[in-house]
């Protein structure tokens, strides 16, 4: 958040994995640059199979005024839903990567002061329609979030794209400069190695607008457990397959028996 109100980047990546609280901490980061007269459109892309997450993630989480609309349908419905997004109340937009390339002048137009780039990684390859789109879309916008918990999926040149939509000062806005700089070349073009004395300024340039968060840092867990337990069960024939599925699991339920004390980790623990 400091990031933001004092200035310091336009754009901050939570590199967050799994569990750790993106969605929590954008809802928070939203609601206060929201209530400090900051923010009044915010665009929210995302994969197409959780844009829905975001509606409950804002109900469950959002303890300030707001109106937000998924944007779905043919590309007409989707641009007629978004000029309708107006009014006093802070309001957002969510919309998926392939549509928002689509649909890059009709966001222009509507002015996002806020872009969050859900599951950053799926910008990661700079020369994709959705990647150049994001970039210029960013570039408009006065605050940009990217969130992911892999931000190298592949190897480190992923990083590039993602940046250029964060902010372009941190690793420039020419691909090939940038990896003329970090990298070495091998025989074919992919084959891209990352030089020994440049990884401490890689390294330093990544985590500047960056806040990391694992696992094993917020999440405090028992130990799992493995329990090996014989059975053996024959459906009816004629029996539905959601009935003996249950009568399945239900039968299993009576030979587990109670997880093994725990010390320090507390009184429950994971089955696996």
């Amino acid at each position: 958040m400091r990031q933001f109100t004092e200035g310091i980047s336009p754009g901050v990546a939570l590199l967050m994995e799994m569990g750790t609280g993106k969605s929590l901490t954008s809802v928070a980061i939203t609601g206060a640059l929201a209530q400090a007269g900051k923010v009044c459109r915010v665009l929210i892309v995302a994969p197409l199979s959780i844009l829905g997450v975001w509606q409950d993630e804002f109900a469950k989480f959002a303890d300030f005024d707001y109106t937000l609309q998924v944007l779905t349908g043919g590309s007409s419905k989707k641009a007629a839903a978004l000029r309708g997004l107006s009014g006093a109340t802070l309001q957002i937009a969510v919309v998926n990567y392939e549509s928002a390339w689509r649909l890059e002048q009709e966001i222009a137009d509507w002015r996002p002061d806020m872009i969050i780039c859900d599951e950053g990684h799926k910008i990661k390859s700079h020369s994709t329609n959705a990647s150049k789109a994001m970039h210029r879309l960013g570039a408009r916008a006065k605050f940009r979030l990217l969130l992911t918990g892999t931000p190298v999926t592949n190897k480190a040149v992923d990083i590039f794209s993602q940046y250029k939509f964060l902010h372009p000062g941190v690793f420039g806005t020419s691909f090939y400069a940038f990896r003329n700089r970090y990298f070495e070349q091998g025989y074919f073009p992919s084959q891209l190695t990352m030089k020994p004395h440049m990884e401490p300024e890689f390294t330093q340039r990544l985590h500047s607008i960056a806040f990391r968060a694992t696992k094993a840092e917020c999440l405090d867990l028992p130990e799992p457990w493995t329990l090996c337990a014989p059975w053996s069960w024959n459906p009816p024939p004629d029996a539905p397959t959601t009935t003996w599925c249950a009568t399945a699991l239900q039968s299993l339920a009576w030979k587990i028996p109670s997880p093994p004390p725990t010390s320090s980790h507390g009184s429950c623990a994971c089955r696996s």
